[in-house]
């Protein structure tokens, strides 16, 4: 062949389409072809105890062959791989088979054998070892069969004619070459000649059988095999016959040794989104066909979500997808809890947006930036949602030690500070034990039931209440605080780091939360607190035009570190403001219950990775009746399921593969480091001054000397 595309045919898991179906496909390859003949070689490879199924053929008739493979084998899968037969060299063995008798004569057939011809073949895969290969390559070309059907009728004796004709001179005839050879070593001539004396299970008595013709390991029977050549002398075939060689076996064969394709593929929908409306981030890998596709802007708006185990795509998904938004001038946010996303992401961003990203990283211990989650909340309703957002933190953070009271006496404690300019998280702590920080709080709490609180309801707490709501806030918090890394970054008063501007403005915010260099604890409750400024600032939106508000794509990793009781509420609210969420974890029982119970009917897109039992349970529910719980559990790395928003509405479930990332055109990630420290952060010895300094002071606004006199009892 001059240019063969090898073919490797992905047995369904649940075949059922056996002999019968090949013998269609031959005889649908013979109508295509016999006024046009070409080559084929059909394939079977021993190798790693397994059989594996190839096809080869010529470049420009590989689709029409693909066509007649699906129209039998509805569920195969055909990937077009390398050449297998690289290994072969001098030490490999080739036996080259032909008819004992003229071709009229006809084999034995599937019909007449009582088990599969290829049971013996996988008995044999046991045997090898290592690198051992066998194969066994069945070369044809599609002929005229009335023309040739009259050459082996005259071949017959009269007294075959009659029962003979109906076996094989009405069938669909090819010019066949069969070979065998083996690659493995010393041992290759012996197992060539053990694989040929299968074929003697297809002796038919008085008819025809297959025979050794010629032994060779020369480099021109190699090479013939190599580029499979077909004999100088073929020999005629009939579809039952060749049927009976090659096929792909059937699950209740009880053949255990094949290579199977343990997950399906599915058709995408015929309006699927393809370049130029997008960026592509996967390809499709239906029946074989690579189209390259992603997800329009409008539907990302409904939110994506990713789930799949450890090490299957998840973080390379993220990356594409956030590379389309960079490269096109959009705003987004990473959320990483582990910070190999962050990294890697530095390394893509063009020179053109250089100025635009702010980089995140609290382990930059010497250079922290500034986050102040209280600083600038505004309106009432705006403190509502500020004030939600803390308590479903601190309601993850204390667990099953969560109770009313604490509820309550964090509510009204975030309240007070809302009210107070340059109040900080520091101040929660220091609002609980610090009465003289306390009364300066109060004399600008401005909401009136919130201070009366504070000037009643709390002085008359006894001991009991303090111990339920009190001590546990100060010792959880005060943990968070004590760390300097956490404290020099949300103990600064002005916020370095202005999330609506990253937003409104387009910016690109990449946020490195580390786990190993954080701990898990503050990692969450720092990245909670990020999730909350987002959300308000998010919502702060109401007042702009649906024109004006700018799309920010928003991607938490692991957001199971981050995710609260309000994450419902977060992406149900988000999409009509632009916040565009795709949140990624690795499996369902690690979401509070509440945010479990709501995911679903809150996202427009799901793309599934391989799950664990119980996850493909649940995501069975979603993409039924298209796959099953065991195509969740056995797909491949970077090979996913995808149900997907397409023009708002819901198209069936496909499947896919992520794309190649590309490499970086300039790594930047240096500069970005220091322009970002020089713009955002500020030395560590003046943010550690600074705050000492408010420690001392208490409130900016208000000094001693302008302390108010209050006529109820204060504590």
């Amino acid at each position: 062949m001059i240019s063969p595309v090898i073919l490797h045919l992905k047995v369904p898991k649940d075949n059922d389409r056996g002999p019968v179906a090949a013998e269609a496909v031959f005889n649908g390859l013979s109508e295509l072809f016999r006024h046009h003949p070409t080559t084929i070689s059909c394939e079977i490879v021993v190798r790693g105890g397994f059989l594996y199924f190839f096809l080869v053929c010529e470049r420009p008739v590989v689709d029409i062959v693909r066509g007649q493979l699906f129209s039998q084998y509805r569920s195969l899968e055909i990937v077009e791989v390398a050449d297998y037969t690289g290994p072969l060299s001098l030490s490999s063995h080739i036996v080259l088979l032909k008819l004992e008798r003229p071709d009229a004569y006809p084999i034995k057939t599937y019909k007449e054998l009582e088990t599969d011809f290829l049971a013996s073949l996988s008995g044999m895969a046991t045997g090898l070892t290592g690198n051992d290969i066998l194969a066994i390559q069945v070369i044809i070309s599609p002929v005229n069969s009335e023309a040739i059907s009259f050459k082996l009728h005259e071949m017959l004796r009269a007294s075959w004619r009659q029962t003979t004709e109906t076996k094989k001179l009405h069938k669909s005839l090819f010019a066949t070459t069969i070979r065998v050879t083996a690659m493995a070593g010393t041992k290759s001539e012996l197992l060539a000649s053990s694989v040929s004396s299968l074929f003697k299970t297809l002796d038919n008595p008085n008819l025809n059988t297959l025979k050794i013709w010629k032994h060779s390991n020369k480099p021109s029977a190699v090479d013939a095999f190599r580029t499979r050549m077909p004999s100088p002398k073929p020999f005629h075939l009939g579809s039952d016959e060749l049927a009976t060689l090659y096929h792909l076996p059937v699950q209740s064969s009880g053949i255990a040794q094949v290579a199977v394709s343990k997950s399906k593929t599915a058709e995408p929908p015929i309006n699927l989104p393809v370049k130029p409306a997008i960026i592509p981030f996967a390809t499709t890998n239906f029946r074989g066909a690579a189209t390259e596709f992603g997800i329009k802007r409008e539907d990302r708006r409904k939110h994506l979500y990713i789930i799949g185990k450890t090490g299957v795509g998840k973080n390379k998904l993220i990356e594409l997808l956030a590379l389309a938004d960079i490269r096109e001038n959009k705003g987004c946010v990473i959320m990483d809890p582990h910070g190999d996303l962050s990294e890697e992401m530095l390394q893509y961003i063009p020179r053109e947006r250089l100025f635009d990203v702010v980089y995140f990283n609290p382990a930059d211990i010497e250079y922290p930036m500034a986050f102040n989650p209280l600083e600038g909340v505004g309106s009432f309703e705006f403190k509502q949602n500020v004030v939600t957002g803390f308590i479903a933190i601190f309601k993850k953070l204390f667990s099953f030690t969560w109770n009313p009271r604490l509820e309550h006496m964090l509510r009204y404690t975030t309240l007070a500070l809302l009210d107070v300019p340059g109040a900080t998280v520091l101040g929660i702590t220091k609002m609980l034990s610090d009465i003289r920080y306390r009364q300066e709080v109060i004399a600008q709490i401005q909401d009136p039931l919130v201070k009366k609180f504070w000037t009643t309801e709390f002085s008359s707490w006894n001991e009991q209440f303090s111990g339920e709501a009190i001590t546990p806030i100060i010792n959880k918090i005060g943990q968070f605080i004590a760390n300097p890394i956490i404290r020099n970054i949300v103990g600064q008063t002005k916020s370095s780091i202005r999330i609506d501007e990253i937003i409104n403005g387009e910016k690109i915010l990449i946020a490195n939360f580390a786990i190993g260099k954080l701990g898990e604890e503050n990692s969450s409750l720092l990245g909670a607190m990020f999730i909350t400024k987002l959300w308000q600032a998010a919502v702060a939106r109401a007042s702009l035009s649906e024109e004006d508000r700018k799309d920010t794509f928003l991607y938490i990793d692991e957001f199971q570190n981050f995710a609260t009781a309000a994450f419902g509420n977060i992406l149900s609210e988000t999409r009509k403001y632009r916040l565009n969420l795709t949140v990624a974890h690795q499996f369902m029982q690690q979401l509070p219950q509440e945010v479990r119970s709501t995911i679903f009917g809150n996202v427009g897109s799901i793309i599934s990775f391989r799950v664990g039992g119980e996850d493909a349970a649940v995501l069975e529910k979603e993409y039924m009746p298209t796959f099953s719980p065991s195509d969740f559990l056995n797909l491949d790395m970077r090979n996913f399921y995808v149900k997907m928003t397409v023009d708002g509405q819901t198209a069936s479930p496909f499947s896919g593969r992520t794309l190649d990332f590309p490499k970086p055109d300039e790594d930047l990630a240096n500069d970005i480091v220091r322009t970002s420290r020089d713009r955002y952060a500020r030395p560590k010895f003046d943010v550690e001054k600074e705050i000492g300094l408010m420690e001392e002071l208490g409130v900016p606004s208000v000094t001693e000397a302008k302390a108010q006199s209050f006529s109820e009892p204060l504590v």
